[in-house]
């Protein structure tokens, strides 16, 4: 393989490898007392970030498809909370603090 060869796939490779990374994260805001979206779809594996964009705290509260319930603790205004969507299915979420905020996240 010639040096030019290797120096293009080089390039693809950490052009493919940055672009997964980036893309396996999604955004999720708390604002109102609702989670906006309120539901998704994102692959299995990726990683969901639940901003509170809120003047109040939440406390995001994870159930996996297999039923594990996970709670991400308490955030604060401008705080956040990181979701591994670990398995493929459906995670539900809710607000410890205000049980109405709910989120359906699909992971497949």
């Amino acid at each position: 393989m010639s040096t030019r060869t290797w120096i293009v796939a080089i390039g693809l490779c950490a052009f493919v490898t940055a672009s997964g990374a980036y893309a396996a994260a999604a955004l999720v805001s708390q604002k109102g007392k609702i989670f906006t979206p309120d539901e998704l779809t994102q692959g299995s594996g990726s990683t969901l970030r639940i901003d509170n964009d809120d003047t109040i705290p939440h406390n995001v509260q994870v159930t996996t498809p297999d039923g594990e319930n996970r709670n991400m603790g308490m955030q604060k205004p401008g705080e956040f909370a990181d979701v591994v969507l670990d398995k493929s299915g459906d995670f539900m979420v809710r607000c410890g603090i205000h049980p109405k905020m709910k989120l359906v996240i699909h992971a497949r």
